[in-house]
């Protein structure tokens, strides 16, 4: 299986004489505003299959030429008659361009008696001969290295497809055909295969051929034949059916095959003003639908979100009872004098062309920007806010959608890191994160020691508690004292003077607040109206968990034994529990989630008056082992509404848990 794009196609068209004098079914008014009383009237007319299907070509054929010019994307058309297969035009590139096509098909019809009126068989072809010998040519040519094309990448894997276009009466034909199709692509590859073994000559084996067979019947008849969506025959050849009535419905269809073919995406430009065609003095807004390259809507939303899906923005279109996805964009009216403000840097321009090319909305906006004029698109936001989004251009008198940026320009001062979201200024702990990005950073492997796994304990150990900003603690706001012992305590190994300066603080700590000091808490919790005594019942029950998260020498634990010591005795929400020393049962605790570090961290959680810090710095709430926020704060719920429920009264009145039902029945006996 293979989903690259394909380089090459070849169109196969049935040239048969049924397909030539078969009618679709839709007349076309010729002298619709003659008056019927005046002669040489024209009655309404009917085209055949062929003029059908050779206008939808063209289309085709346009749309990807306007996109991919200069050989970017190769086409060939085939046409299969009855005694053999004649090639329209060739992999050159002067040959791809619409007026080529015009006068290949002009002088086709000419030599072959096409348009011969004598002709009329109305029998549909029961044999499939001929589309057999057009596949093989399609084979052969599609195997043919395109040499004299700048844009051609010999590296790419020769991804090709195959267009049909005929009618088939019945599914039989069509089983018929999809199996001579796969024998003889097999036995083509394995031909090229044992000739490039062997000889010189240039030919390209097919890696993966997508056969597509649009099955054209006229409006004044039914399909007999069902419709097969991307059937696999083998790895590397794809088969599908597409029955679609004649007129401008294959057209349509082809069209939007297009979309799939070379990954392409919709536009519709909405609210252009244009004047009136009837009346020059009044105007109204038109919506015209333009072509281009899928990339110009992902490179705009993937800007910002790279897993973002887009497609929800879309809107569903119809033509011609088709559906399909389109983006709307609002234009903009161009300003004589654009401010500079409004400028924004470009990420991408593609190519595009209109769906319509004959309407006179898309002929006016064409027009309107060959004239050097640049229109910006809108997108509105989730908000209702609008924005530019994308700008149409005109580059050499080739037309293209610029992708403009919704992202601050690389000229501009970046966002400073305290801002945040609609640019209200926070109180991240950034001087303190980039302490933490300092001692974790990241050093060669040395390969005579392993130190991966003493670095990734290191940063557990670091991160088990690591409020992001000073409101969701205090124990980080005394930021003169807790700075230099949060640095200390954090070493694996502490000196005994280390030691001493750690207990000093502590010692320091505890006589403030038996002076009654306050806290240099910021302004963020004094706002709060905590009580002082809360704010040191906070910034205790937070050290202590701070040195049991690195309690792991003798050192650590004497730190610890001096806190519990030193920490008021009246403080009724303290349970003082032993932490066992060593590297072994830390990790354990942090990979494993042992139940000891979390009673722990859970028996020292503070309790304060102001329930909105409460919330905040409730230690419950920090992730230990594979407990989460979510599962955390579910299973408190949980314990309070088991408290609210009411008791079963059968329960109440019996011995234990269970109840004993019925009891009368056993008295009366």
């Amino acid at each position: 299986m293979n989903n690259s794009p394909a380089y090459k196609t070849v169109f196969l068209l049935d040239c048969s004489k049924y397909f030539r004098s078969a009618r679709c079914g839709k007349e076309y008014e010729i002298d619709k505003g003659r008056p019927t009383n005046s002669g040489n009237v024209i009655g309404p007319i009917s085209k055949s299959l062929y003029t059908c299907a050779v206008e939808a070509i063209f289309e085709y054929c346009r749309v990807i030429w306007d996109l991919f010019p200069n050989g970017e994307r190769l086409i060939q058309i085939l046409c299969c008659m009855n005694e053999l297969v004649k090639t329209i035009n060739s992999w050159e590139v002067v040959q791809q361009s619409y007026e080529n096509l015009f006068d290949s098909f002009y002088n086709f019809g000419k030599s072959s008696n096409l348009l011969d009126p004598k002709e009329n068989n109305l029998t549909p072809n029961s044999s499939i001969i001929f589309l057999i010998n057009g596949f093989i040519e399609a084979l052969t040519s599609l195997s043919l290295p395109v040499t004299n094309n700048n844009n051609y990448n010999p590296n790419l894997t020769n991804s090709v497809r195959i267009i049909l276009i005929s009618h088939f009466t019945n599914d039989f034909m069509v089983n018929s055909f999809k199996q001579e199709i796969k024998n003889i692509f097999e036995k083509h590859n394995q031909v090229l295969a044992e000739r490039q073994k062997i000889s010189s000559e240039l030919c390209e084996i097919i890696n993966h051929l997508d056969v597509i067979i649009l099955n054209t019947v006229p409006l004044t008849k039914e399909n007999a034949c069902v419709d097969i969506s991307n059937h696999y025959l083998n790895d590397n050849l794809s088969f599908s059916l597409h029955s679609i009535y004649s007129g401008p419905f294959i057209s349509t269809k082809l069209t939007f095959l297009a979309f799939d073919h070379y990954d392409l995406a919709s536009t519709t430009v909405s609210g252009i003003p244009m004047k009136e065609e009837q009346n020059a003095g009044t105007s109204a807004n038109y919506d015209v639908e333009i072509i281009h390259p899928k990339k110009a809507h992902t490179q705009f939303f993937n800007s910002e979100e790279p897993d973002i899906d887009f497609s929800t923005l879309l809107t569903s279109n119809y033509r011609e009872g088709f559906e399909f996805k389109t983006l709307m964009l609002k234009w903009c009216t161009p300003k004589s004098i654009p401010q500079i403000n409004e400028f924004s840097y470009c990420t991408g321009a593609y190519r595009i062309t209109a769906l319509d090319v004959n309407s006179r909305p898309s002929s006016c906006l064409i027009n309107f920007l060959h004239t050097g004029k640049t229109v910006n698109l809108e997108i509105q936001r989730a908000k209702g806010q609008k924005m530019f989004s994308h700008m149409l251009q005109c580059h050499g008198g080739e037309l293209f959608i610029h992708v403009l940026s919704n992202a601050r320009s690389v000229i501009e001062d970046p966002p400073a890191i305290s801002e945040g979201v609609g640019g209200r200024v926070t109180d991240y702990r950034i001087n303190d994160f980039a302490d933490f990005m300092k001692r974790h950073r990241l050093i060669k492997l040395n390969n005579d020691q392993n130190n991966l796994e003493q670095a990734k304990n290191l940063l557990r150990k670091d991160t088990l508690y690591w409020p992001v900003s000073y409101g969701l603690s205090v124990f980080f706001n005394v930021r003169d004292q807790i700075h230099t012992f949060y640095q200390l305590i954090s070493k694996d190994k502490l000196s005994n003077h280390d030691e001493i300066e750690l207990k000093n603080i502590i010692y320091s700590l505890v006589s403030s607040e038996s002076k009654g000091l306050n806290l240099p808490v910021q302004s963020i919790i004094r706002n709060k109206g905590i009580k002082k005594e809360d704010l040191y019942r906070i910034m205790w029950n937070e050290m202590e968990h701070v040195i049991k998260c690195f309690n792991e020498t003798p050192q650590h634990q004497s730190v610890l034994h001096c806190l519990l010591d030193c920490k008021p005795k009246n403080d009724s929400s303290i349970v003082s529990h032993h932490i066992p020393i060593g590297n072994g049962n830390i990790s354990k605790g942090i990979t494993n989630g042992t139940q000891s570090f979390a009673v722990a961290s859970a028996a020292t959680t503070p309790v304060v008056s102001n329930k909105k810090l409460e919330m905040k710095i409730n230690l419950n709430n920090i992730s230990i082992g594979t407990e989460t926020l979510q599962s955390l704060y579910i299973n408190k719920l949980a314990f309070k509404n088991v408290k609210r429920r009411r008791e079963f009264f059968g329960r109440t009145n019996s011995e234990g848990k269970i109840a004993k039902l019925y009891c009368e029945l056993a008295d009366d006996k």
